[in-house]
């Protein structure tokens, strides 16, 4: 048979089947129970207070940051104006160097990429004058050693001239016109004798003492010495002149000298000046066809594709961090960042953000504790690091109120969760509360510090 379920008596009549000392220990059991936790919590709650005075705890201050590169995010951009025909990454995804991330529809592609070409065909042959300028510099160099030793001959021969030539030259001329002068003296004293002689005789003449033929052979002798005296007059004259020529000829030689010299070194400082200028032209003509070149070199006809579209490349290896295009057929200008990539040696850190009131206590090196979004720290815990840079500046923060903030940088001891056995990396643009602990206090005095702030 199926039992009787049992009715619940009440407490009258579950009393009245106890004796009266049953009922004295029921209910005297619940009073010590009552008064042993009582006695518990008084002495919890007194060791906790005495324990306030003596035991520390951390004084921390939070600023919220997100996951970032260590090292600057590079962006890459459309050399020219063109539509977005296709995006072939998205953020966070890794890439390498050369790699192709987008294709535009840009019109003016092969025109600059044959401008590209030809600053190219420019620049190759800039080198090429350039490499083979040594070659002519030591042509040029022999030529100007040569013009050196022919001004230092010059030089000599026009320092002796000058030291020999003139004295040679008058030496010569004095002997010339002693010599003359000799002549005209002594054609001077014949004809003194010989007019002396005429007026002797022709006093003579005169007494009879002579015959006439005698008279004129006196004046013949007169008149051939008087003729000899006028040669001789003559010839001094003609001396004298050809004298002044020849100073004349020697100073127009010793000036020839001194200008054939003066030539020769313009000749010289003309060679020198050359060299130089056609040196510095070849410097300067390849440094302007190498920036032509390289601004040029943006586009290329490696960068256009057989559809004719532009080719957006990556310009190193790393991780796509961004993207500020994503629909085809955007409009994109030219020079205009498509996204950035962080290179791919890059370390993942905390920038945070530090109010301008929690700023005081922090300093480079403090412990840090990350408690990321993503990852829920009650179920995931949270990353450890240490505070490795505080801007020197507040600066306006993004918020509406514009409060100054403090930069700050946080180092990461790990950059991933393991979850299950895996590893699961933070990335880029990932938000966590940062925890700085500033330094330890005593627990009565982080009680107290609210009942402070209201008293005053």
């Amino acid at each position: 048979m199926a039992e009787q379920p049992q009715k619940l008596k009440n407490l009258s009549t579950a009393l009245n089947d106890h004796s009266a000392e049953g009922i004295e220990i029921l209910t005297s059991e619940p009073s010590r129970l009552f008064g042993l936790m009582l006695w518990l919590i008084v002495s919890m709650l007194i060791a906790a207070f005495l324990w306030s005075f003596i035991g520390k705890s951390p004084e921390m201050v939070t600023a919220q940051g997100a996951v970032r590169p260590d090292s600057e995010v590079r962006r890459f951009y459309a050399p020219i104006e063109g539509e977005l025909v296709d995006i072939f990454v998205s953020e966070g995804q890794p890439v390498a160097e050369g790699d192709i991330l987008a294709r535009l529809n840009a019109r003016g592609a092969v025109e600059a990429a044959a401008r590209a070409l030809d600053a190219q065909i420019q620049l190759e042959a800039a080198e090429r004058d350039y490499d083979h300028f040594p070659e002519r510099k030591t042509l040029m160099l022999r030529k100007t050693a040569a013009l050196e030793r022919q001004i230092k001959v010059e030089e000599q021969l026009h320092e002796r001239r000058l030291a020999e030539g003139l004295t040679k030259l008058k030496q010569s001329q004095k002997a010339k016109l002693q010599e003359v002068l000799s002549t005209r003296d002594q054609a001077r004293r014949s004809l003194e004798v010989a007019r002396k002689e005429k007026g002797k005789f022709e006093r003579l003449l005169a007494g009879g003492g002579v015959s006439r033929d005698e008279v004129e052979l006196k004046r013949s002798e007169y008149l051939s010495a008087r003729a000899n005296f006028r040669v001789a007059e003559a010839k001094l004259g003609e001396l004298e002149f050809n004298l002044s020529q020849e100073d004349a000829n020697a100073t127009a030689g010793m000036e020839e000298s001194y200008q054939k010299m003066v030539q020769s070194r313009i000749e010289l400082e003309k060679q020198q000046d050359e060299i130089e200028n056609e040196e510095n032209k070849l410097e300067l003509d390849l440094r302007s066809a190498r920036l032509t070149a390289e601004a040029a070199s943006r586009v290329s006809f490696n960068h256009i594709d057989e559809e004719n579209f532009l080719l957006i490349r990556a310009s190193e290896s790393g991780v796509i961090t961004e993207l500020s295009f994503t629909q085809a057929g955007d409009k994109v200008q030219a020079n205009t960042p498509l996204g950035g990539i962080a290179p791919a040696e890059a370390v993942s850190v905390l920038e945070i953000q530090i109010k301008e009131s929690d700023r005081g206590l922090l300093r480079v090196g403090l412990p840090v504790k990350m408690k990321f979004n993503a990852f829920p720290f009650q179920r995931y815990g949270f990353i450890e690091g240490t505070l490795e840079y505080i801007s020197p500046t507040a600066q306006p923060s993004s918020a509406e109120d514009k409060s100054p903030v403090f930069k700050g940088r946080v180092s990461l001891d790990r950059d991933y969760f393991k979850v299950d056995g895996r590893e699961f990396k933070l990335r880029y643009g990932m938000l966590a509360l940062a925890e700085i602990i500033v330094r330890q206090r005593r627990i009565i005095d982080l009680v107290l510090d609210p009942l402070k702030k209201m008293g005053g």
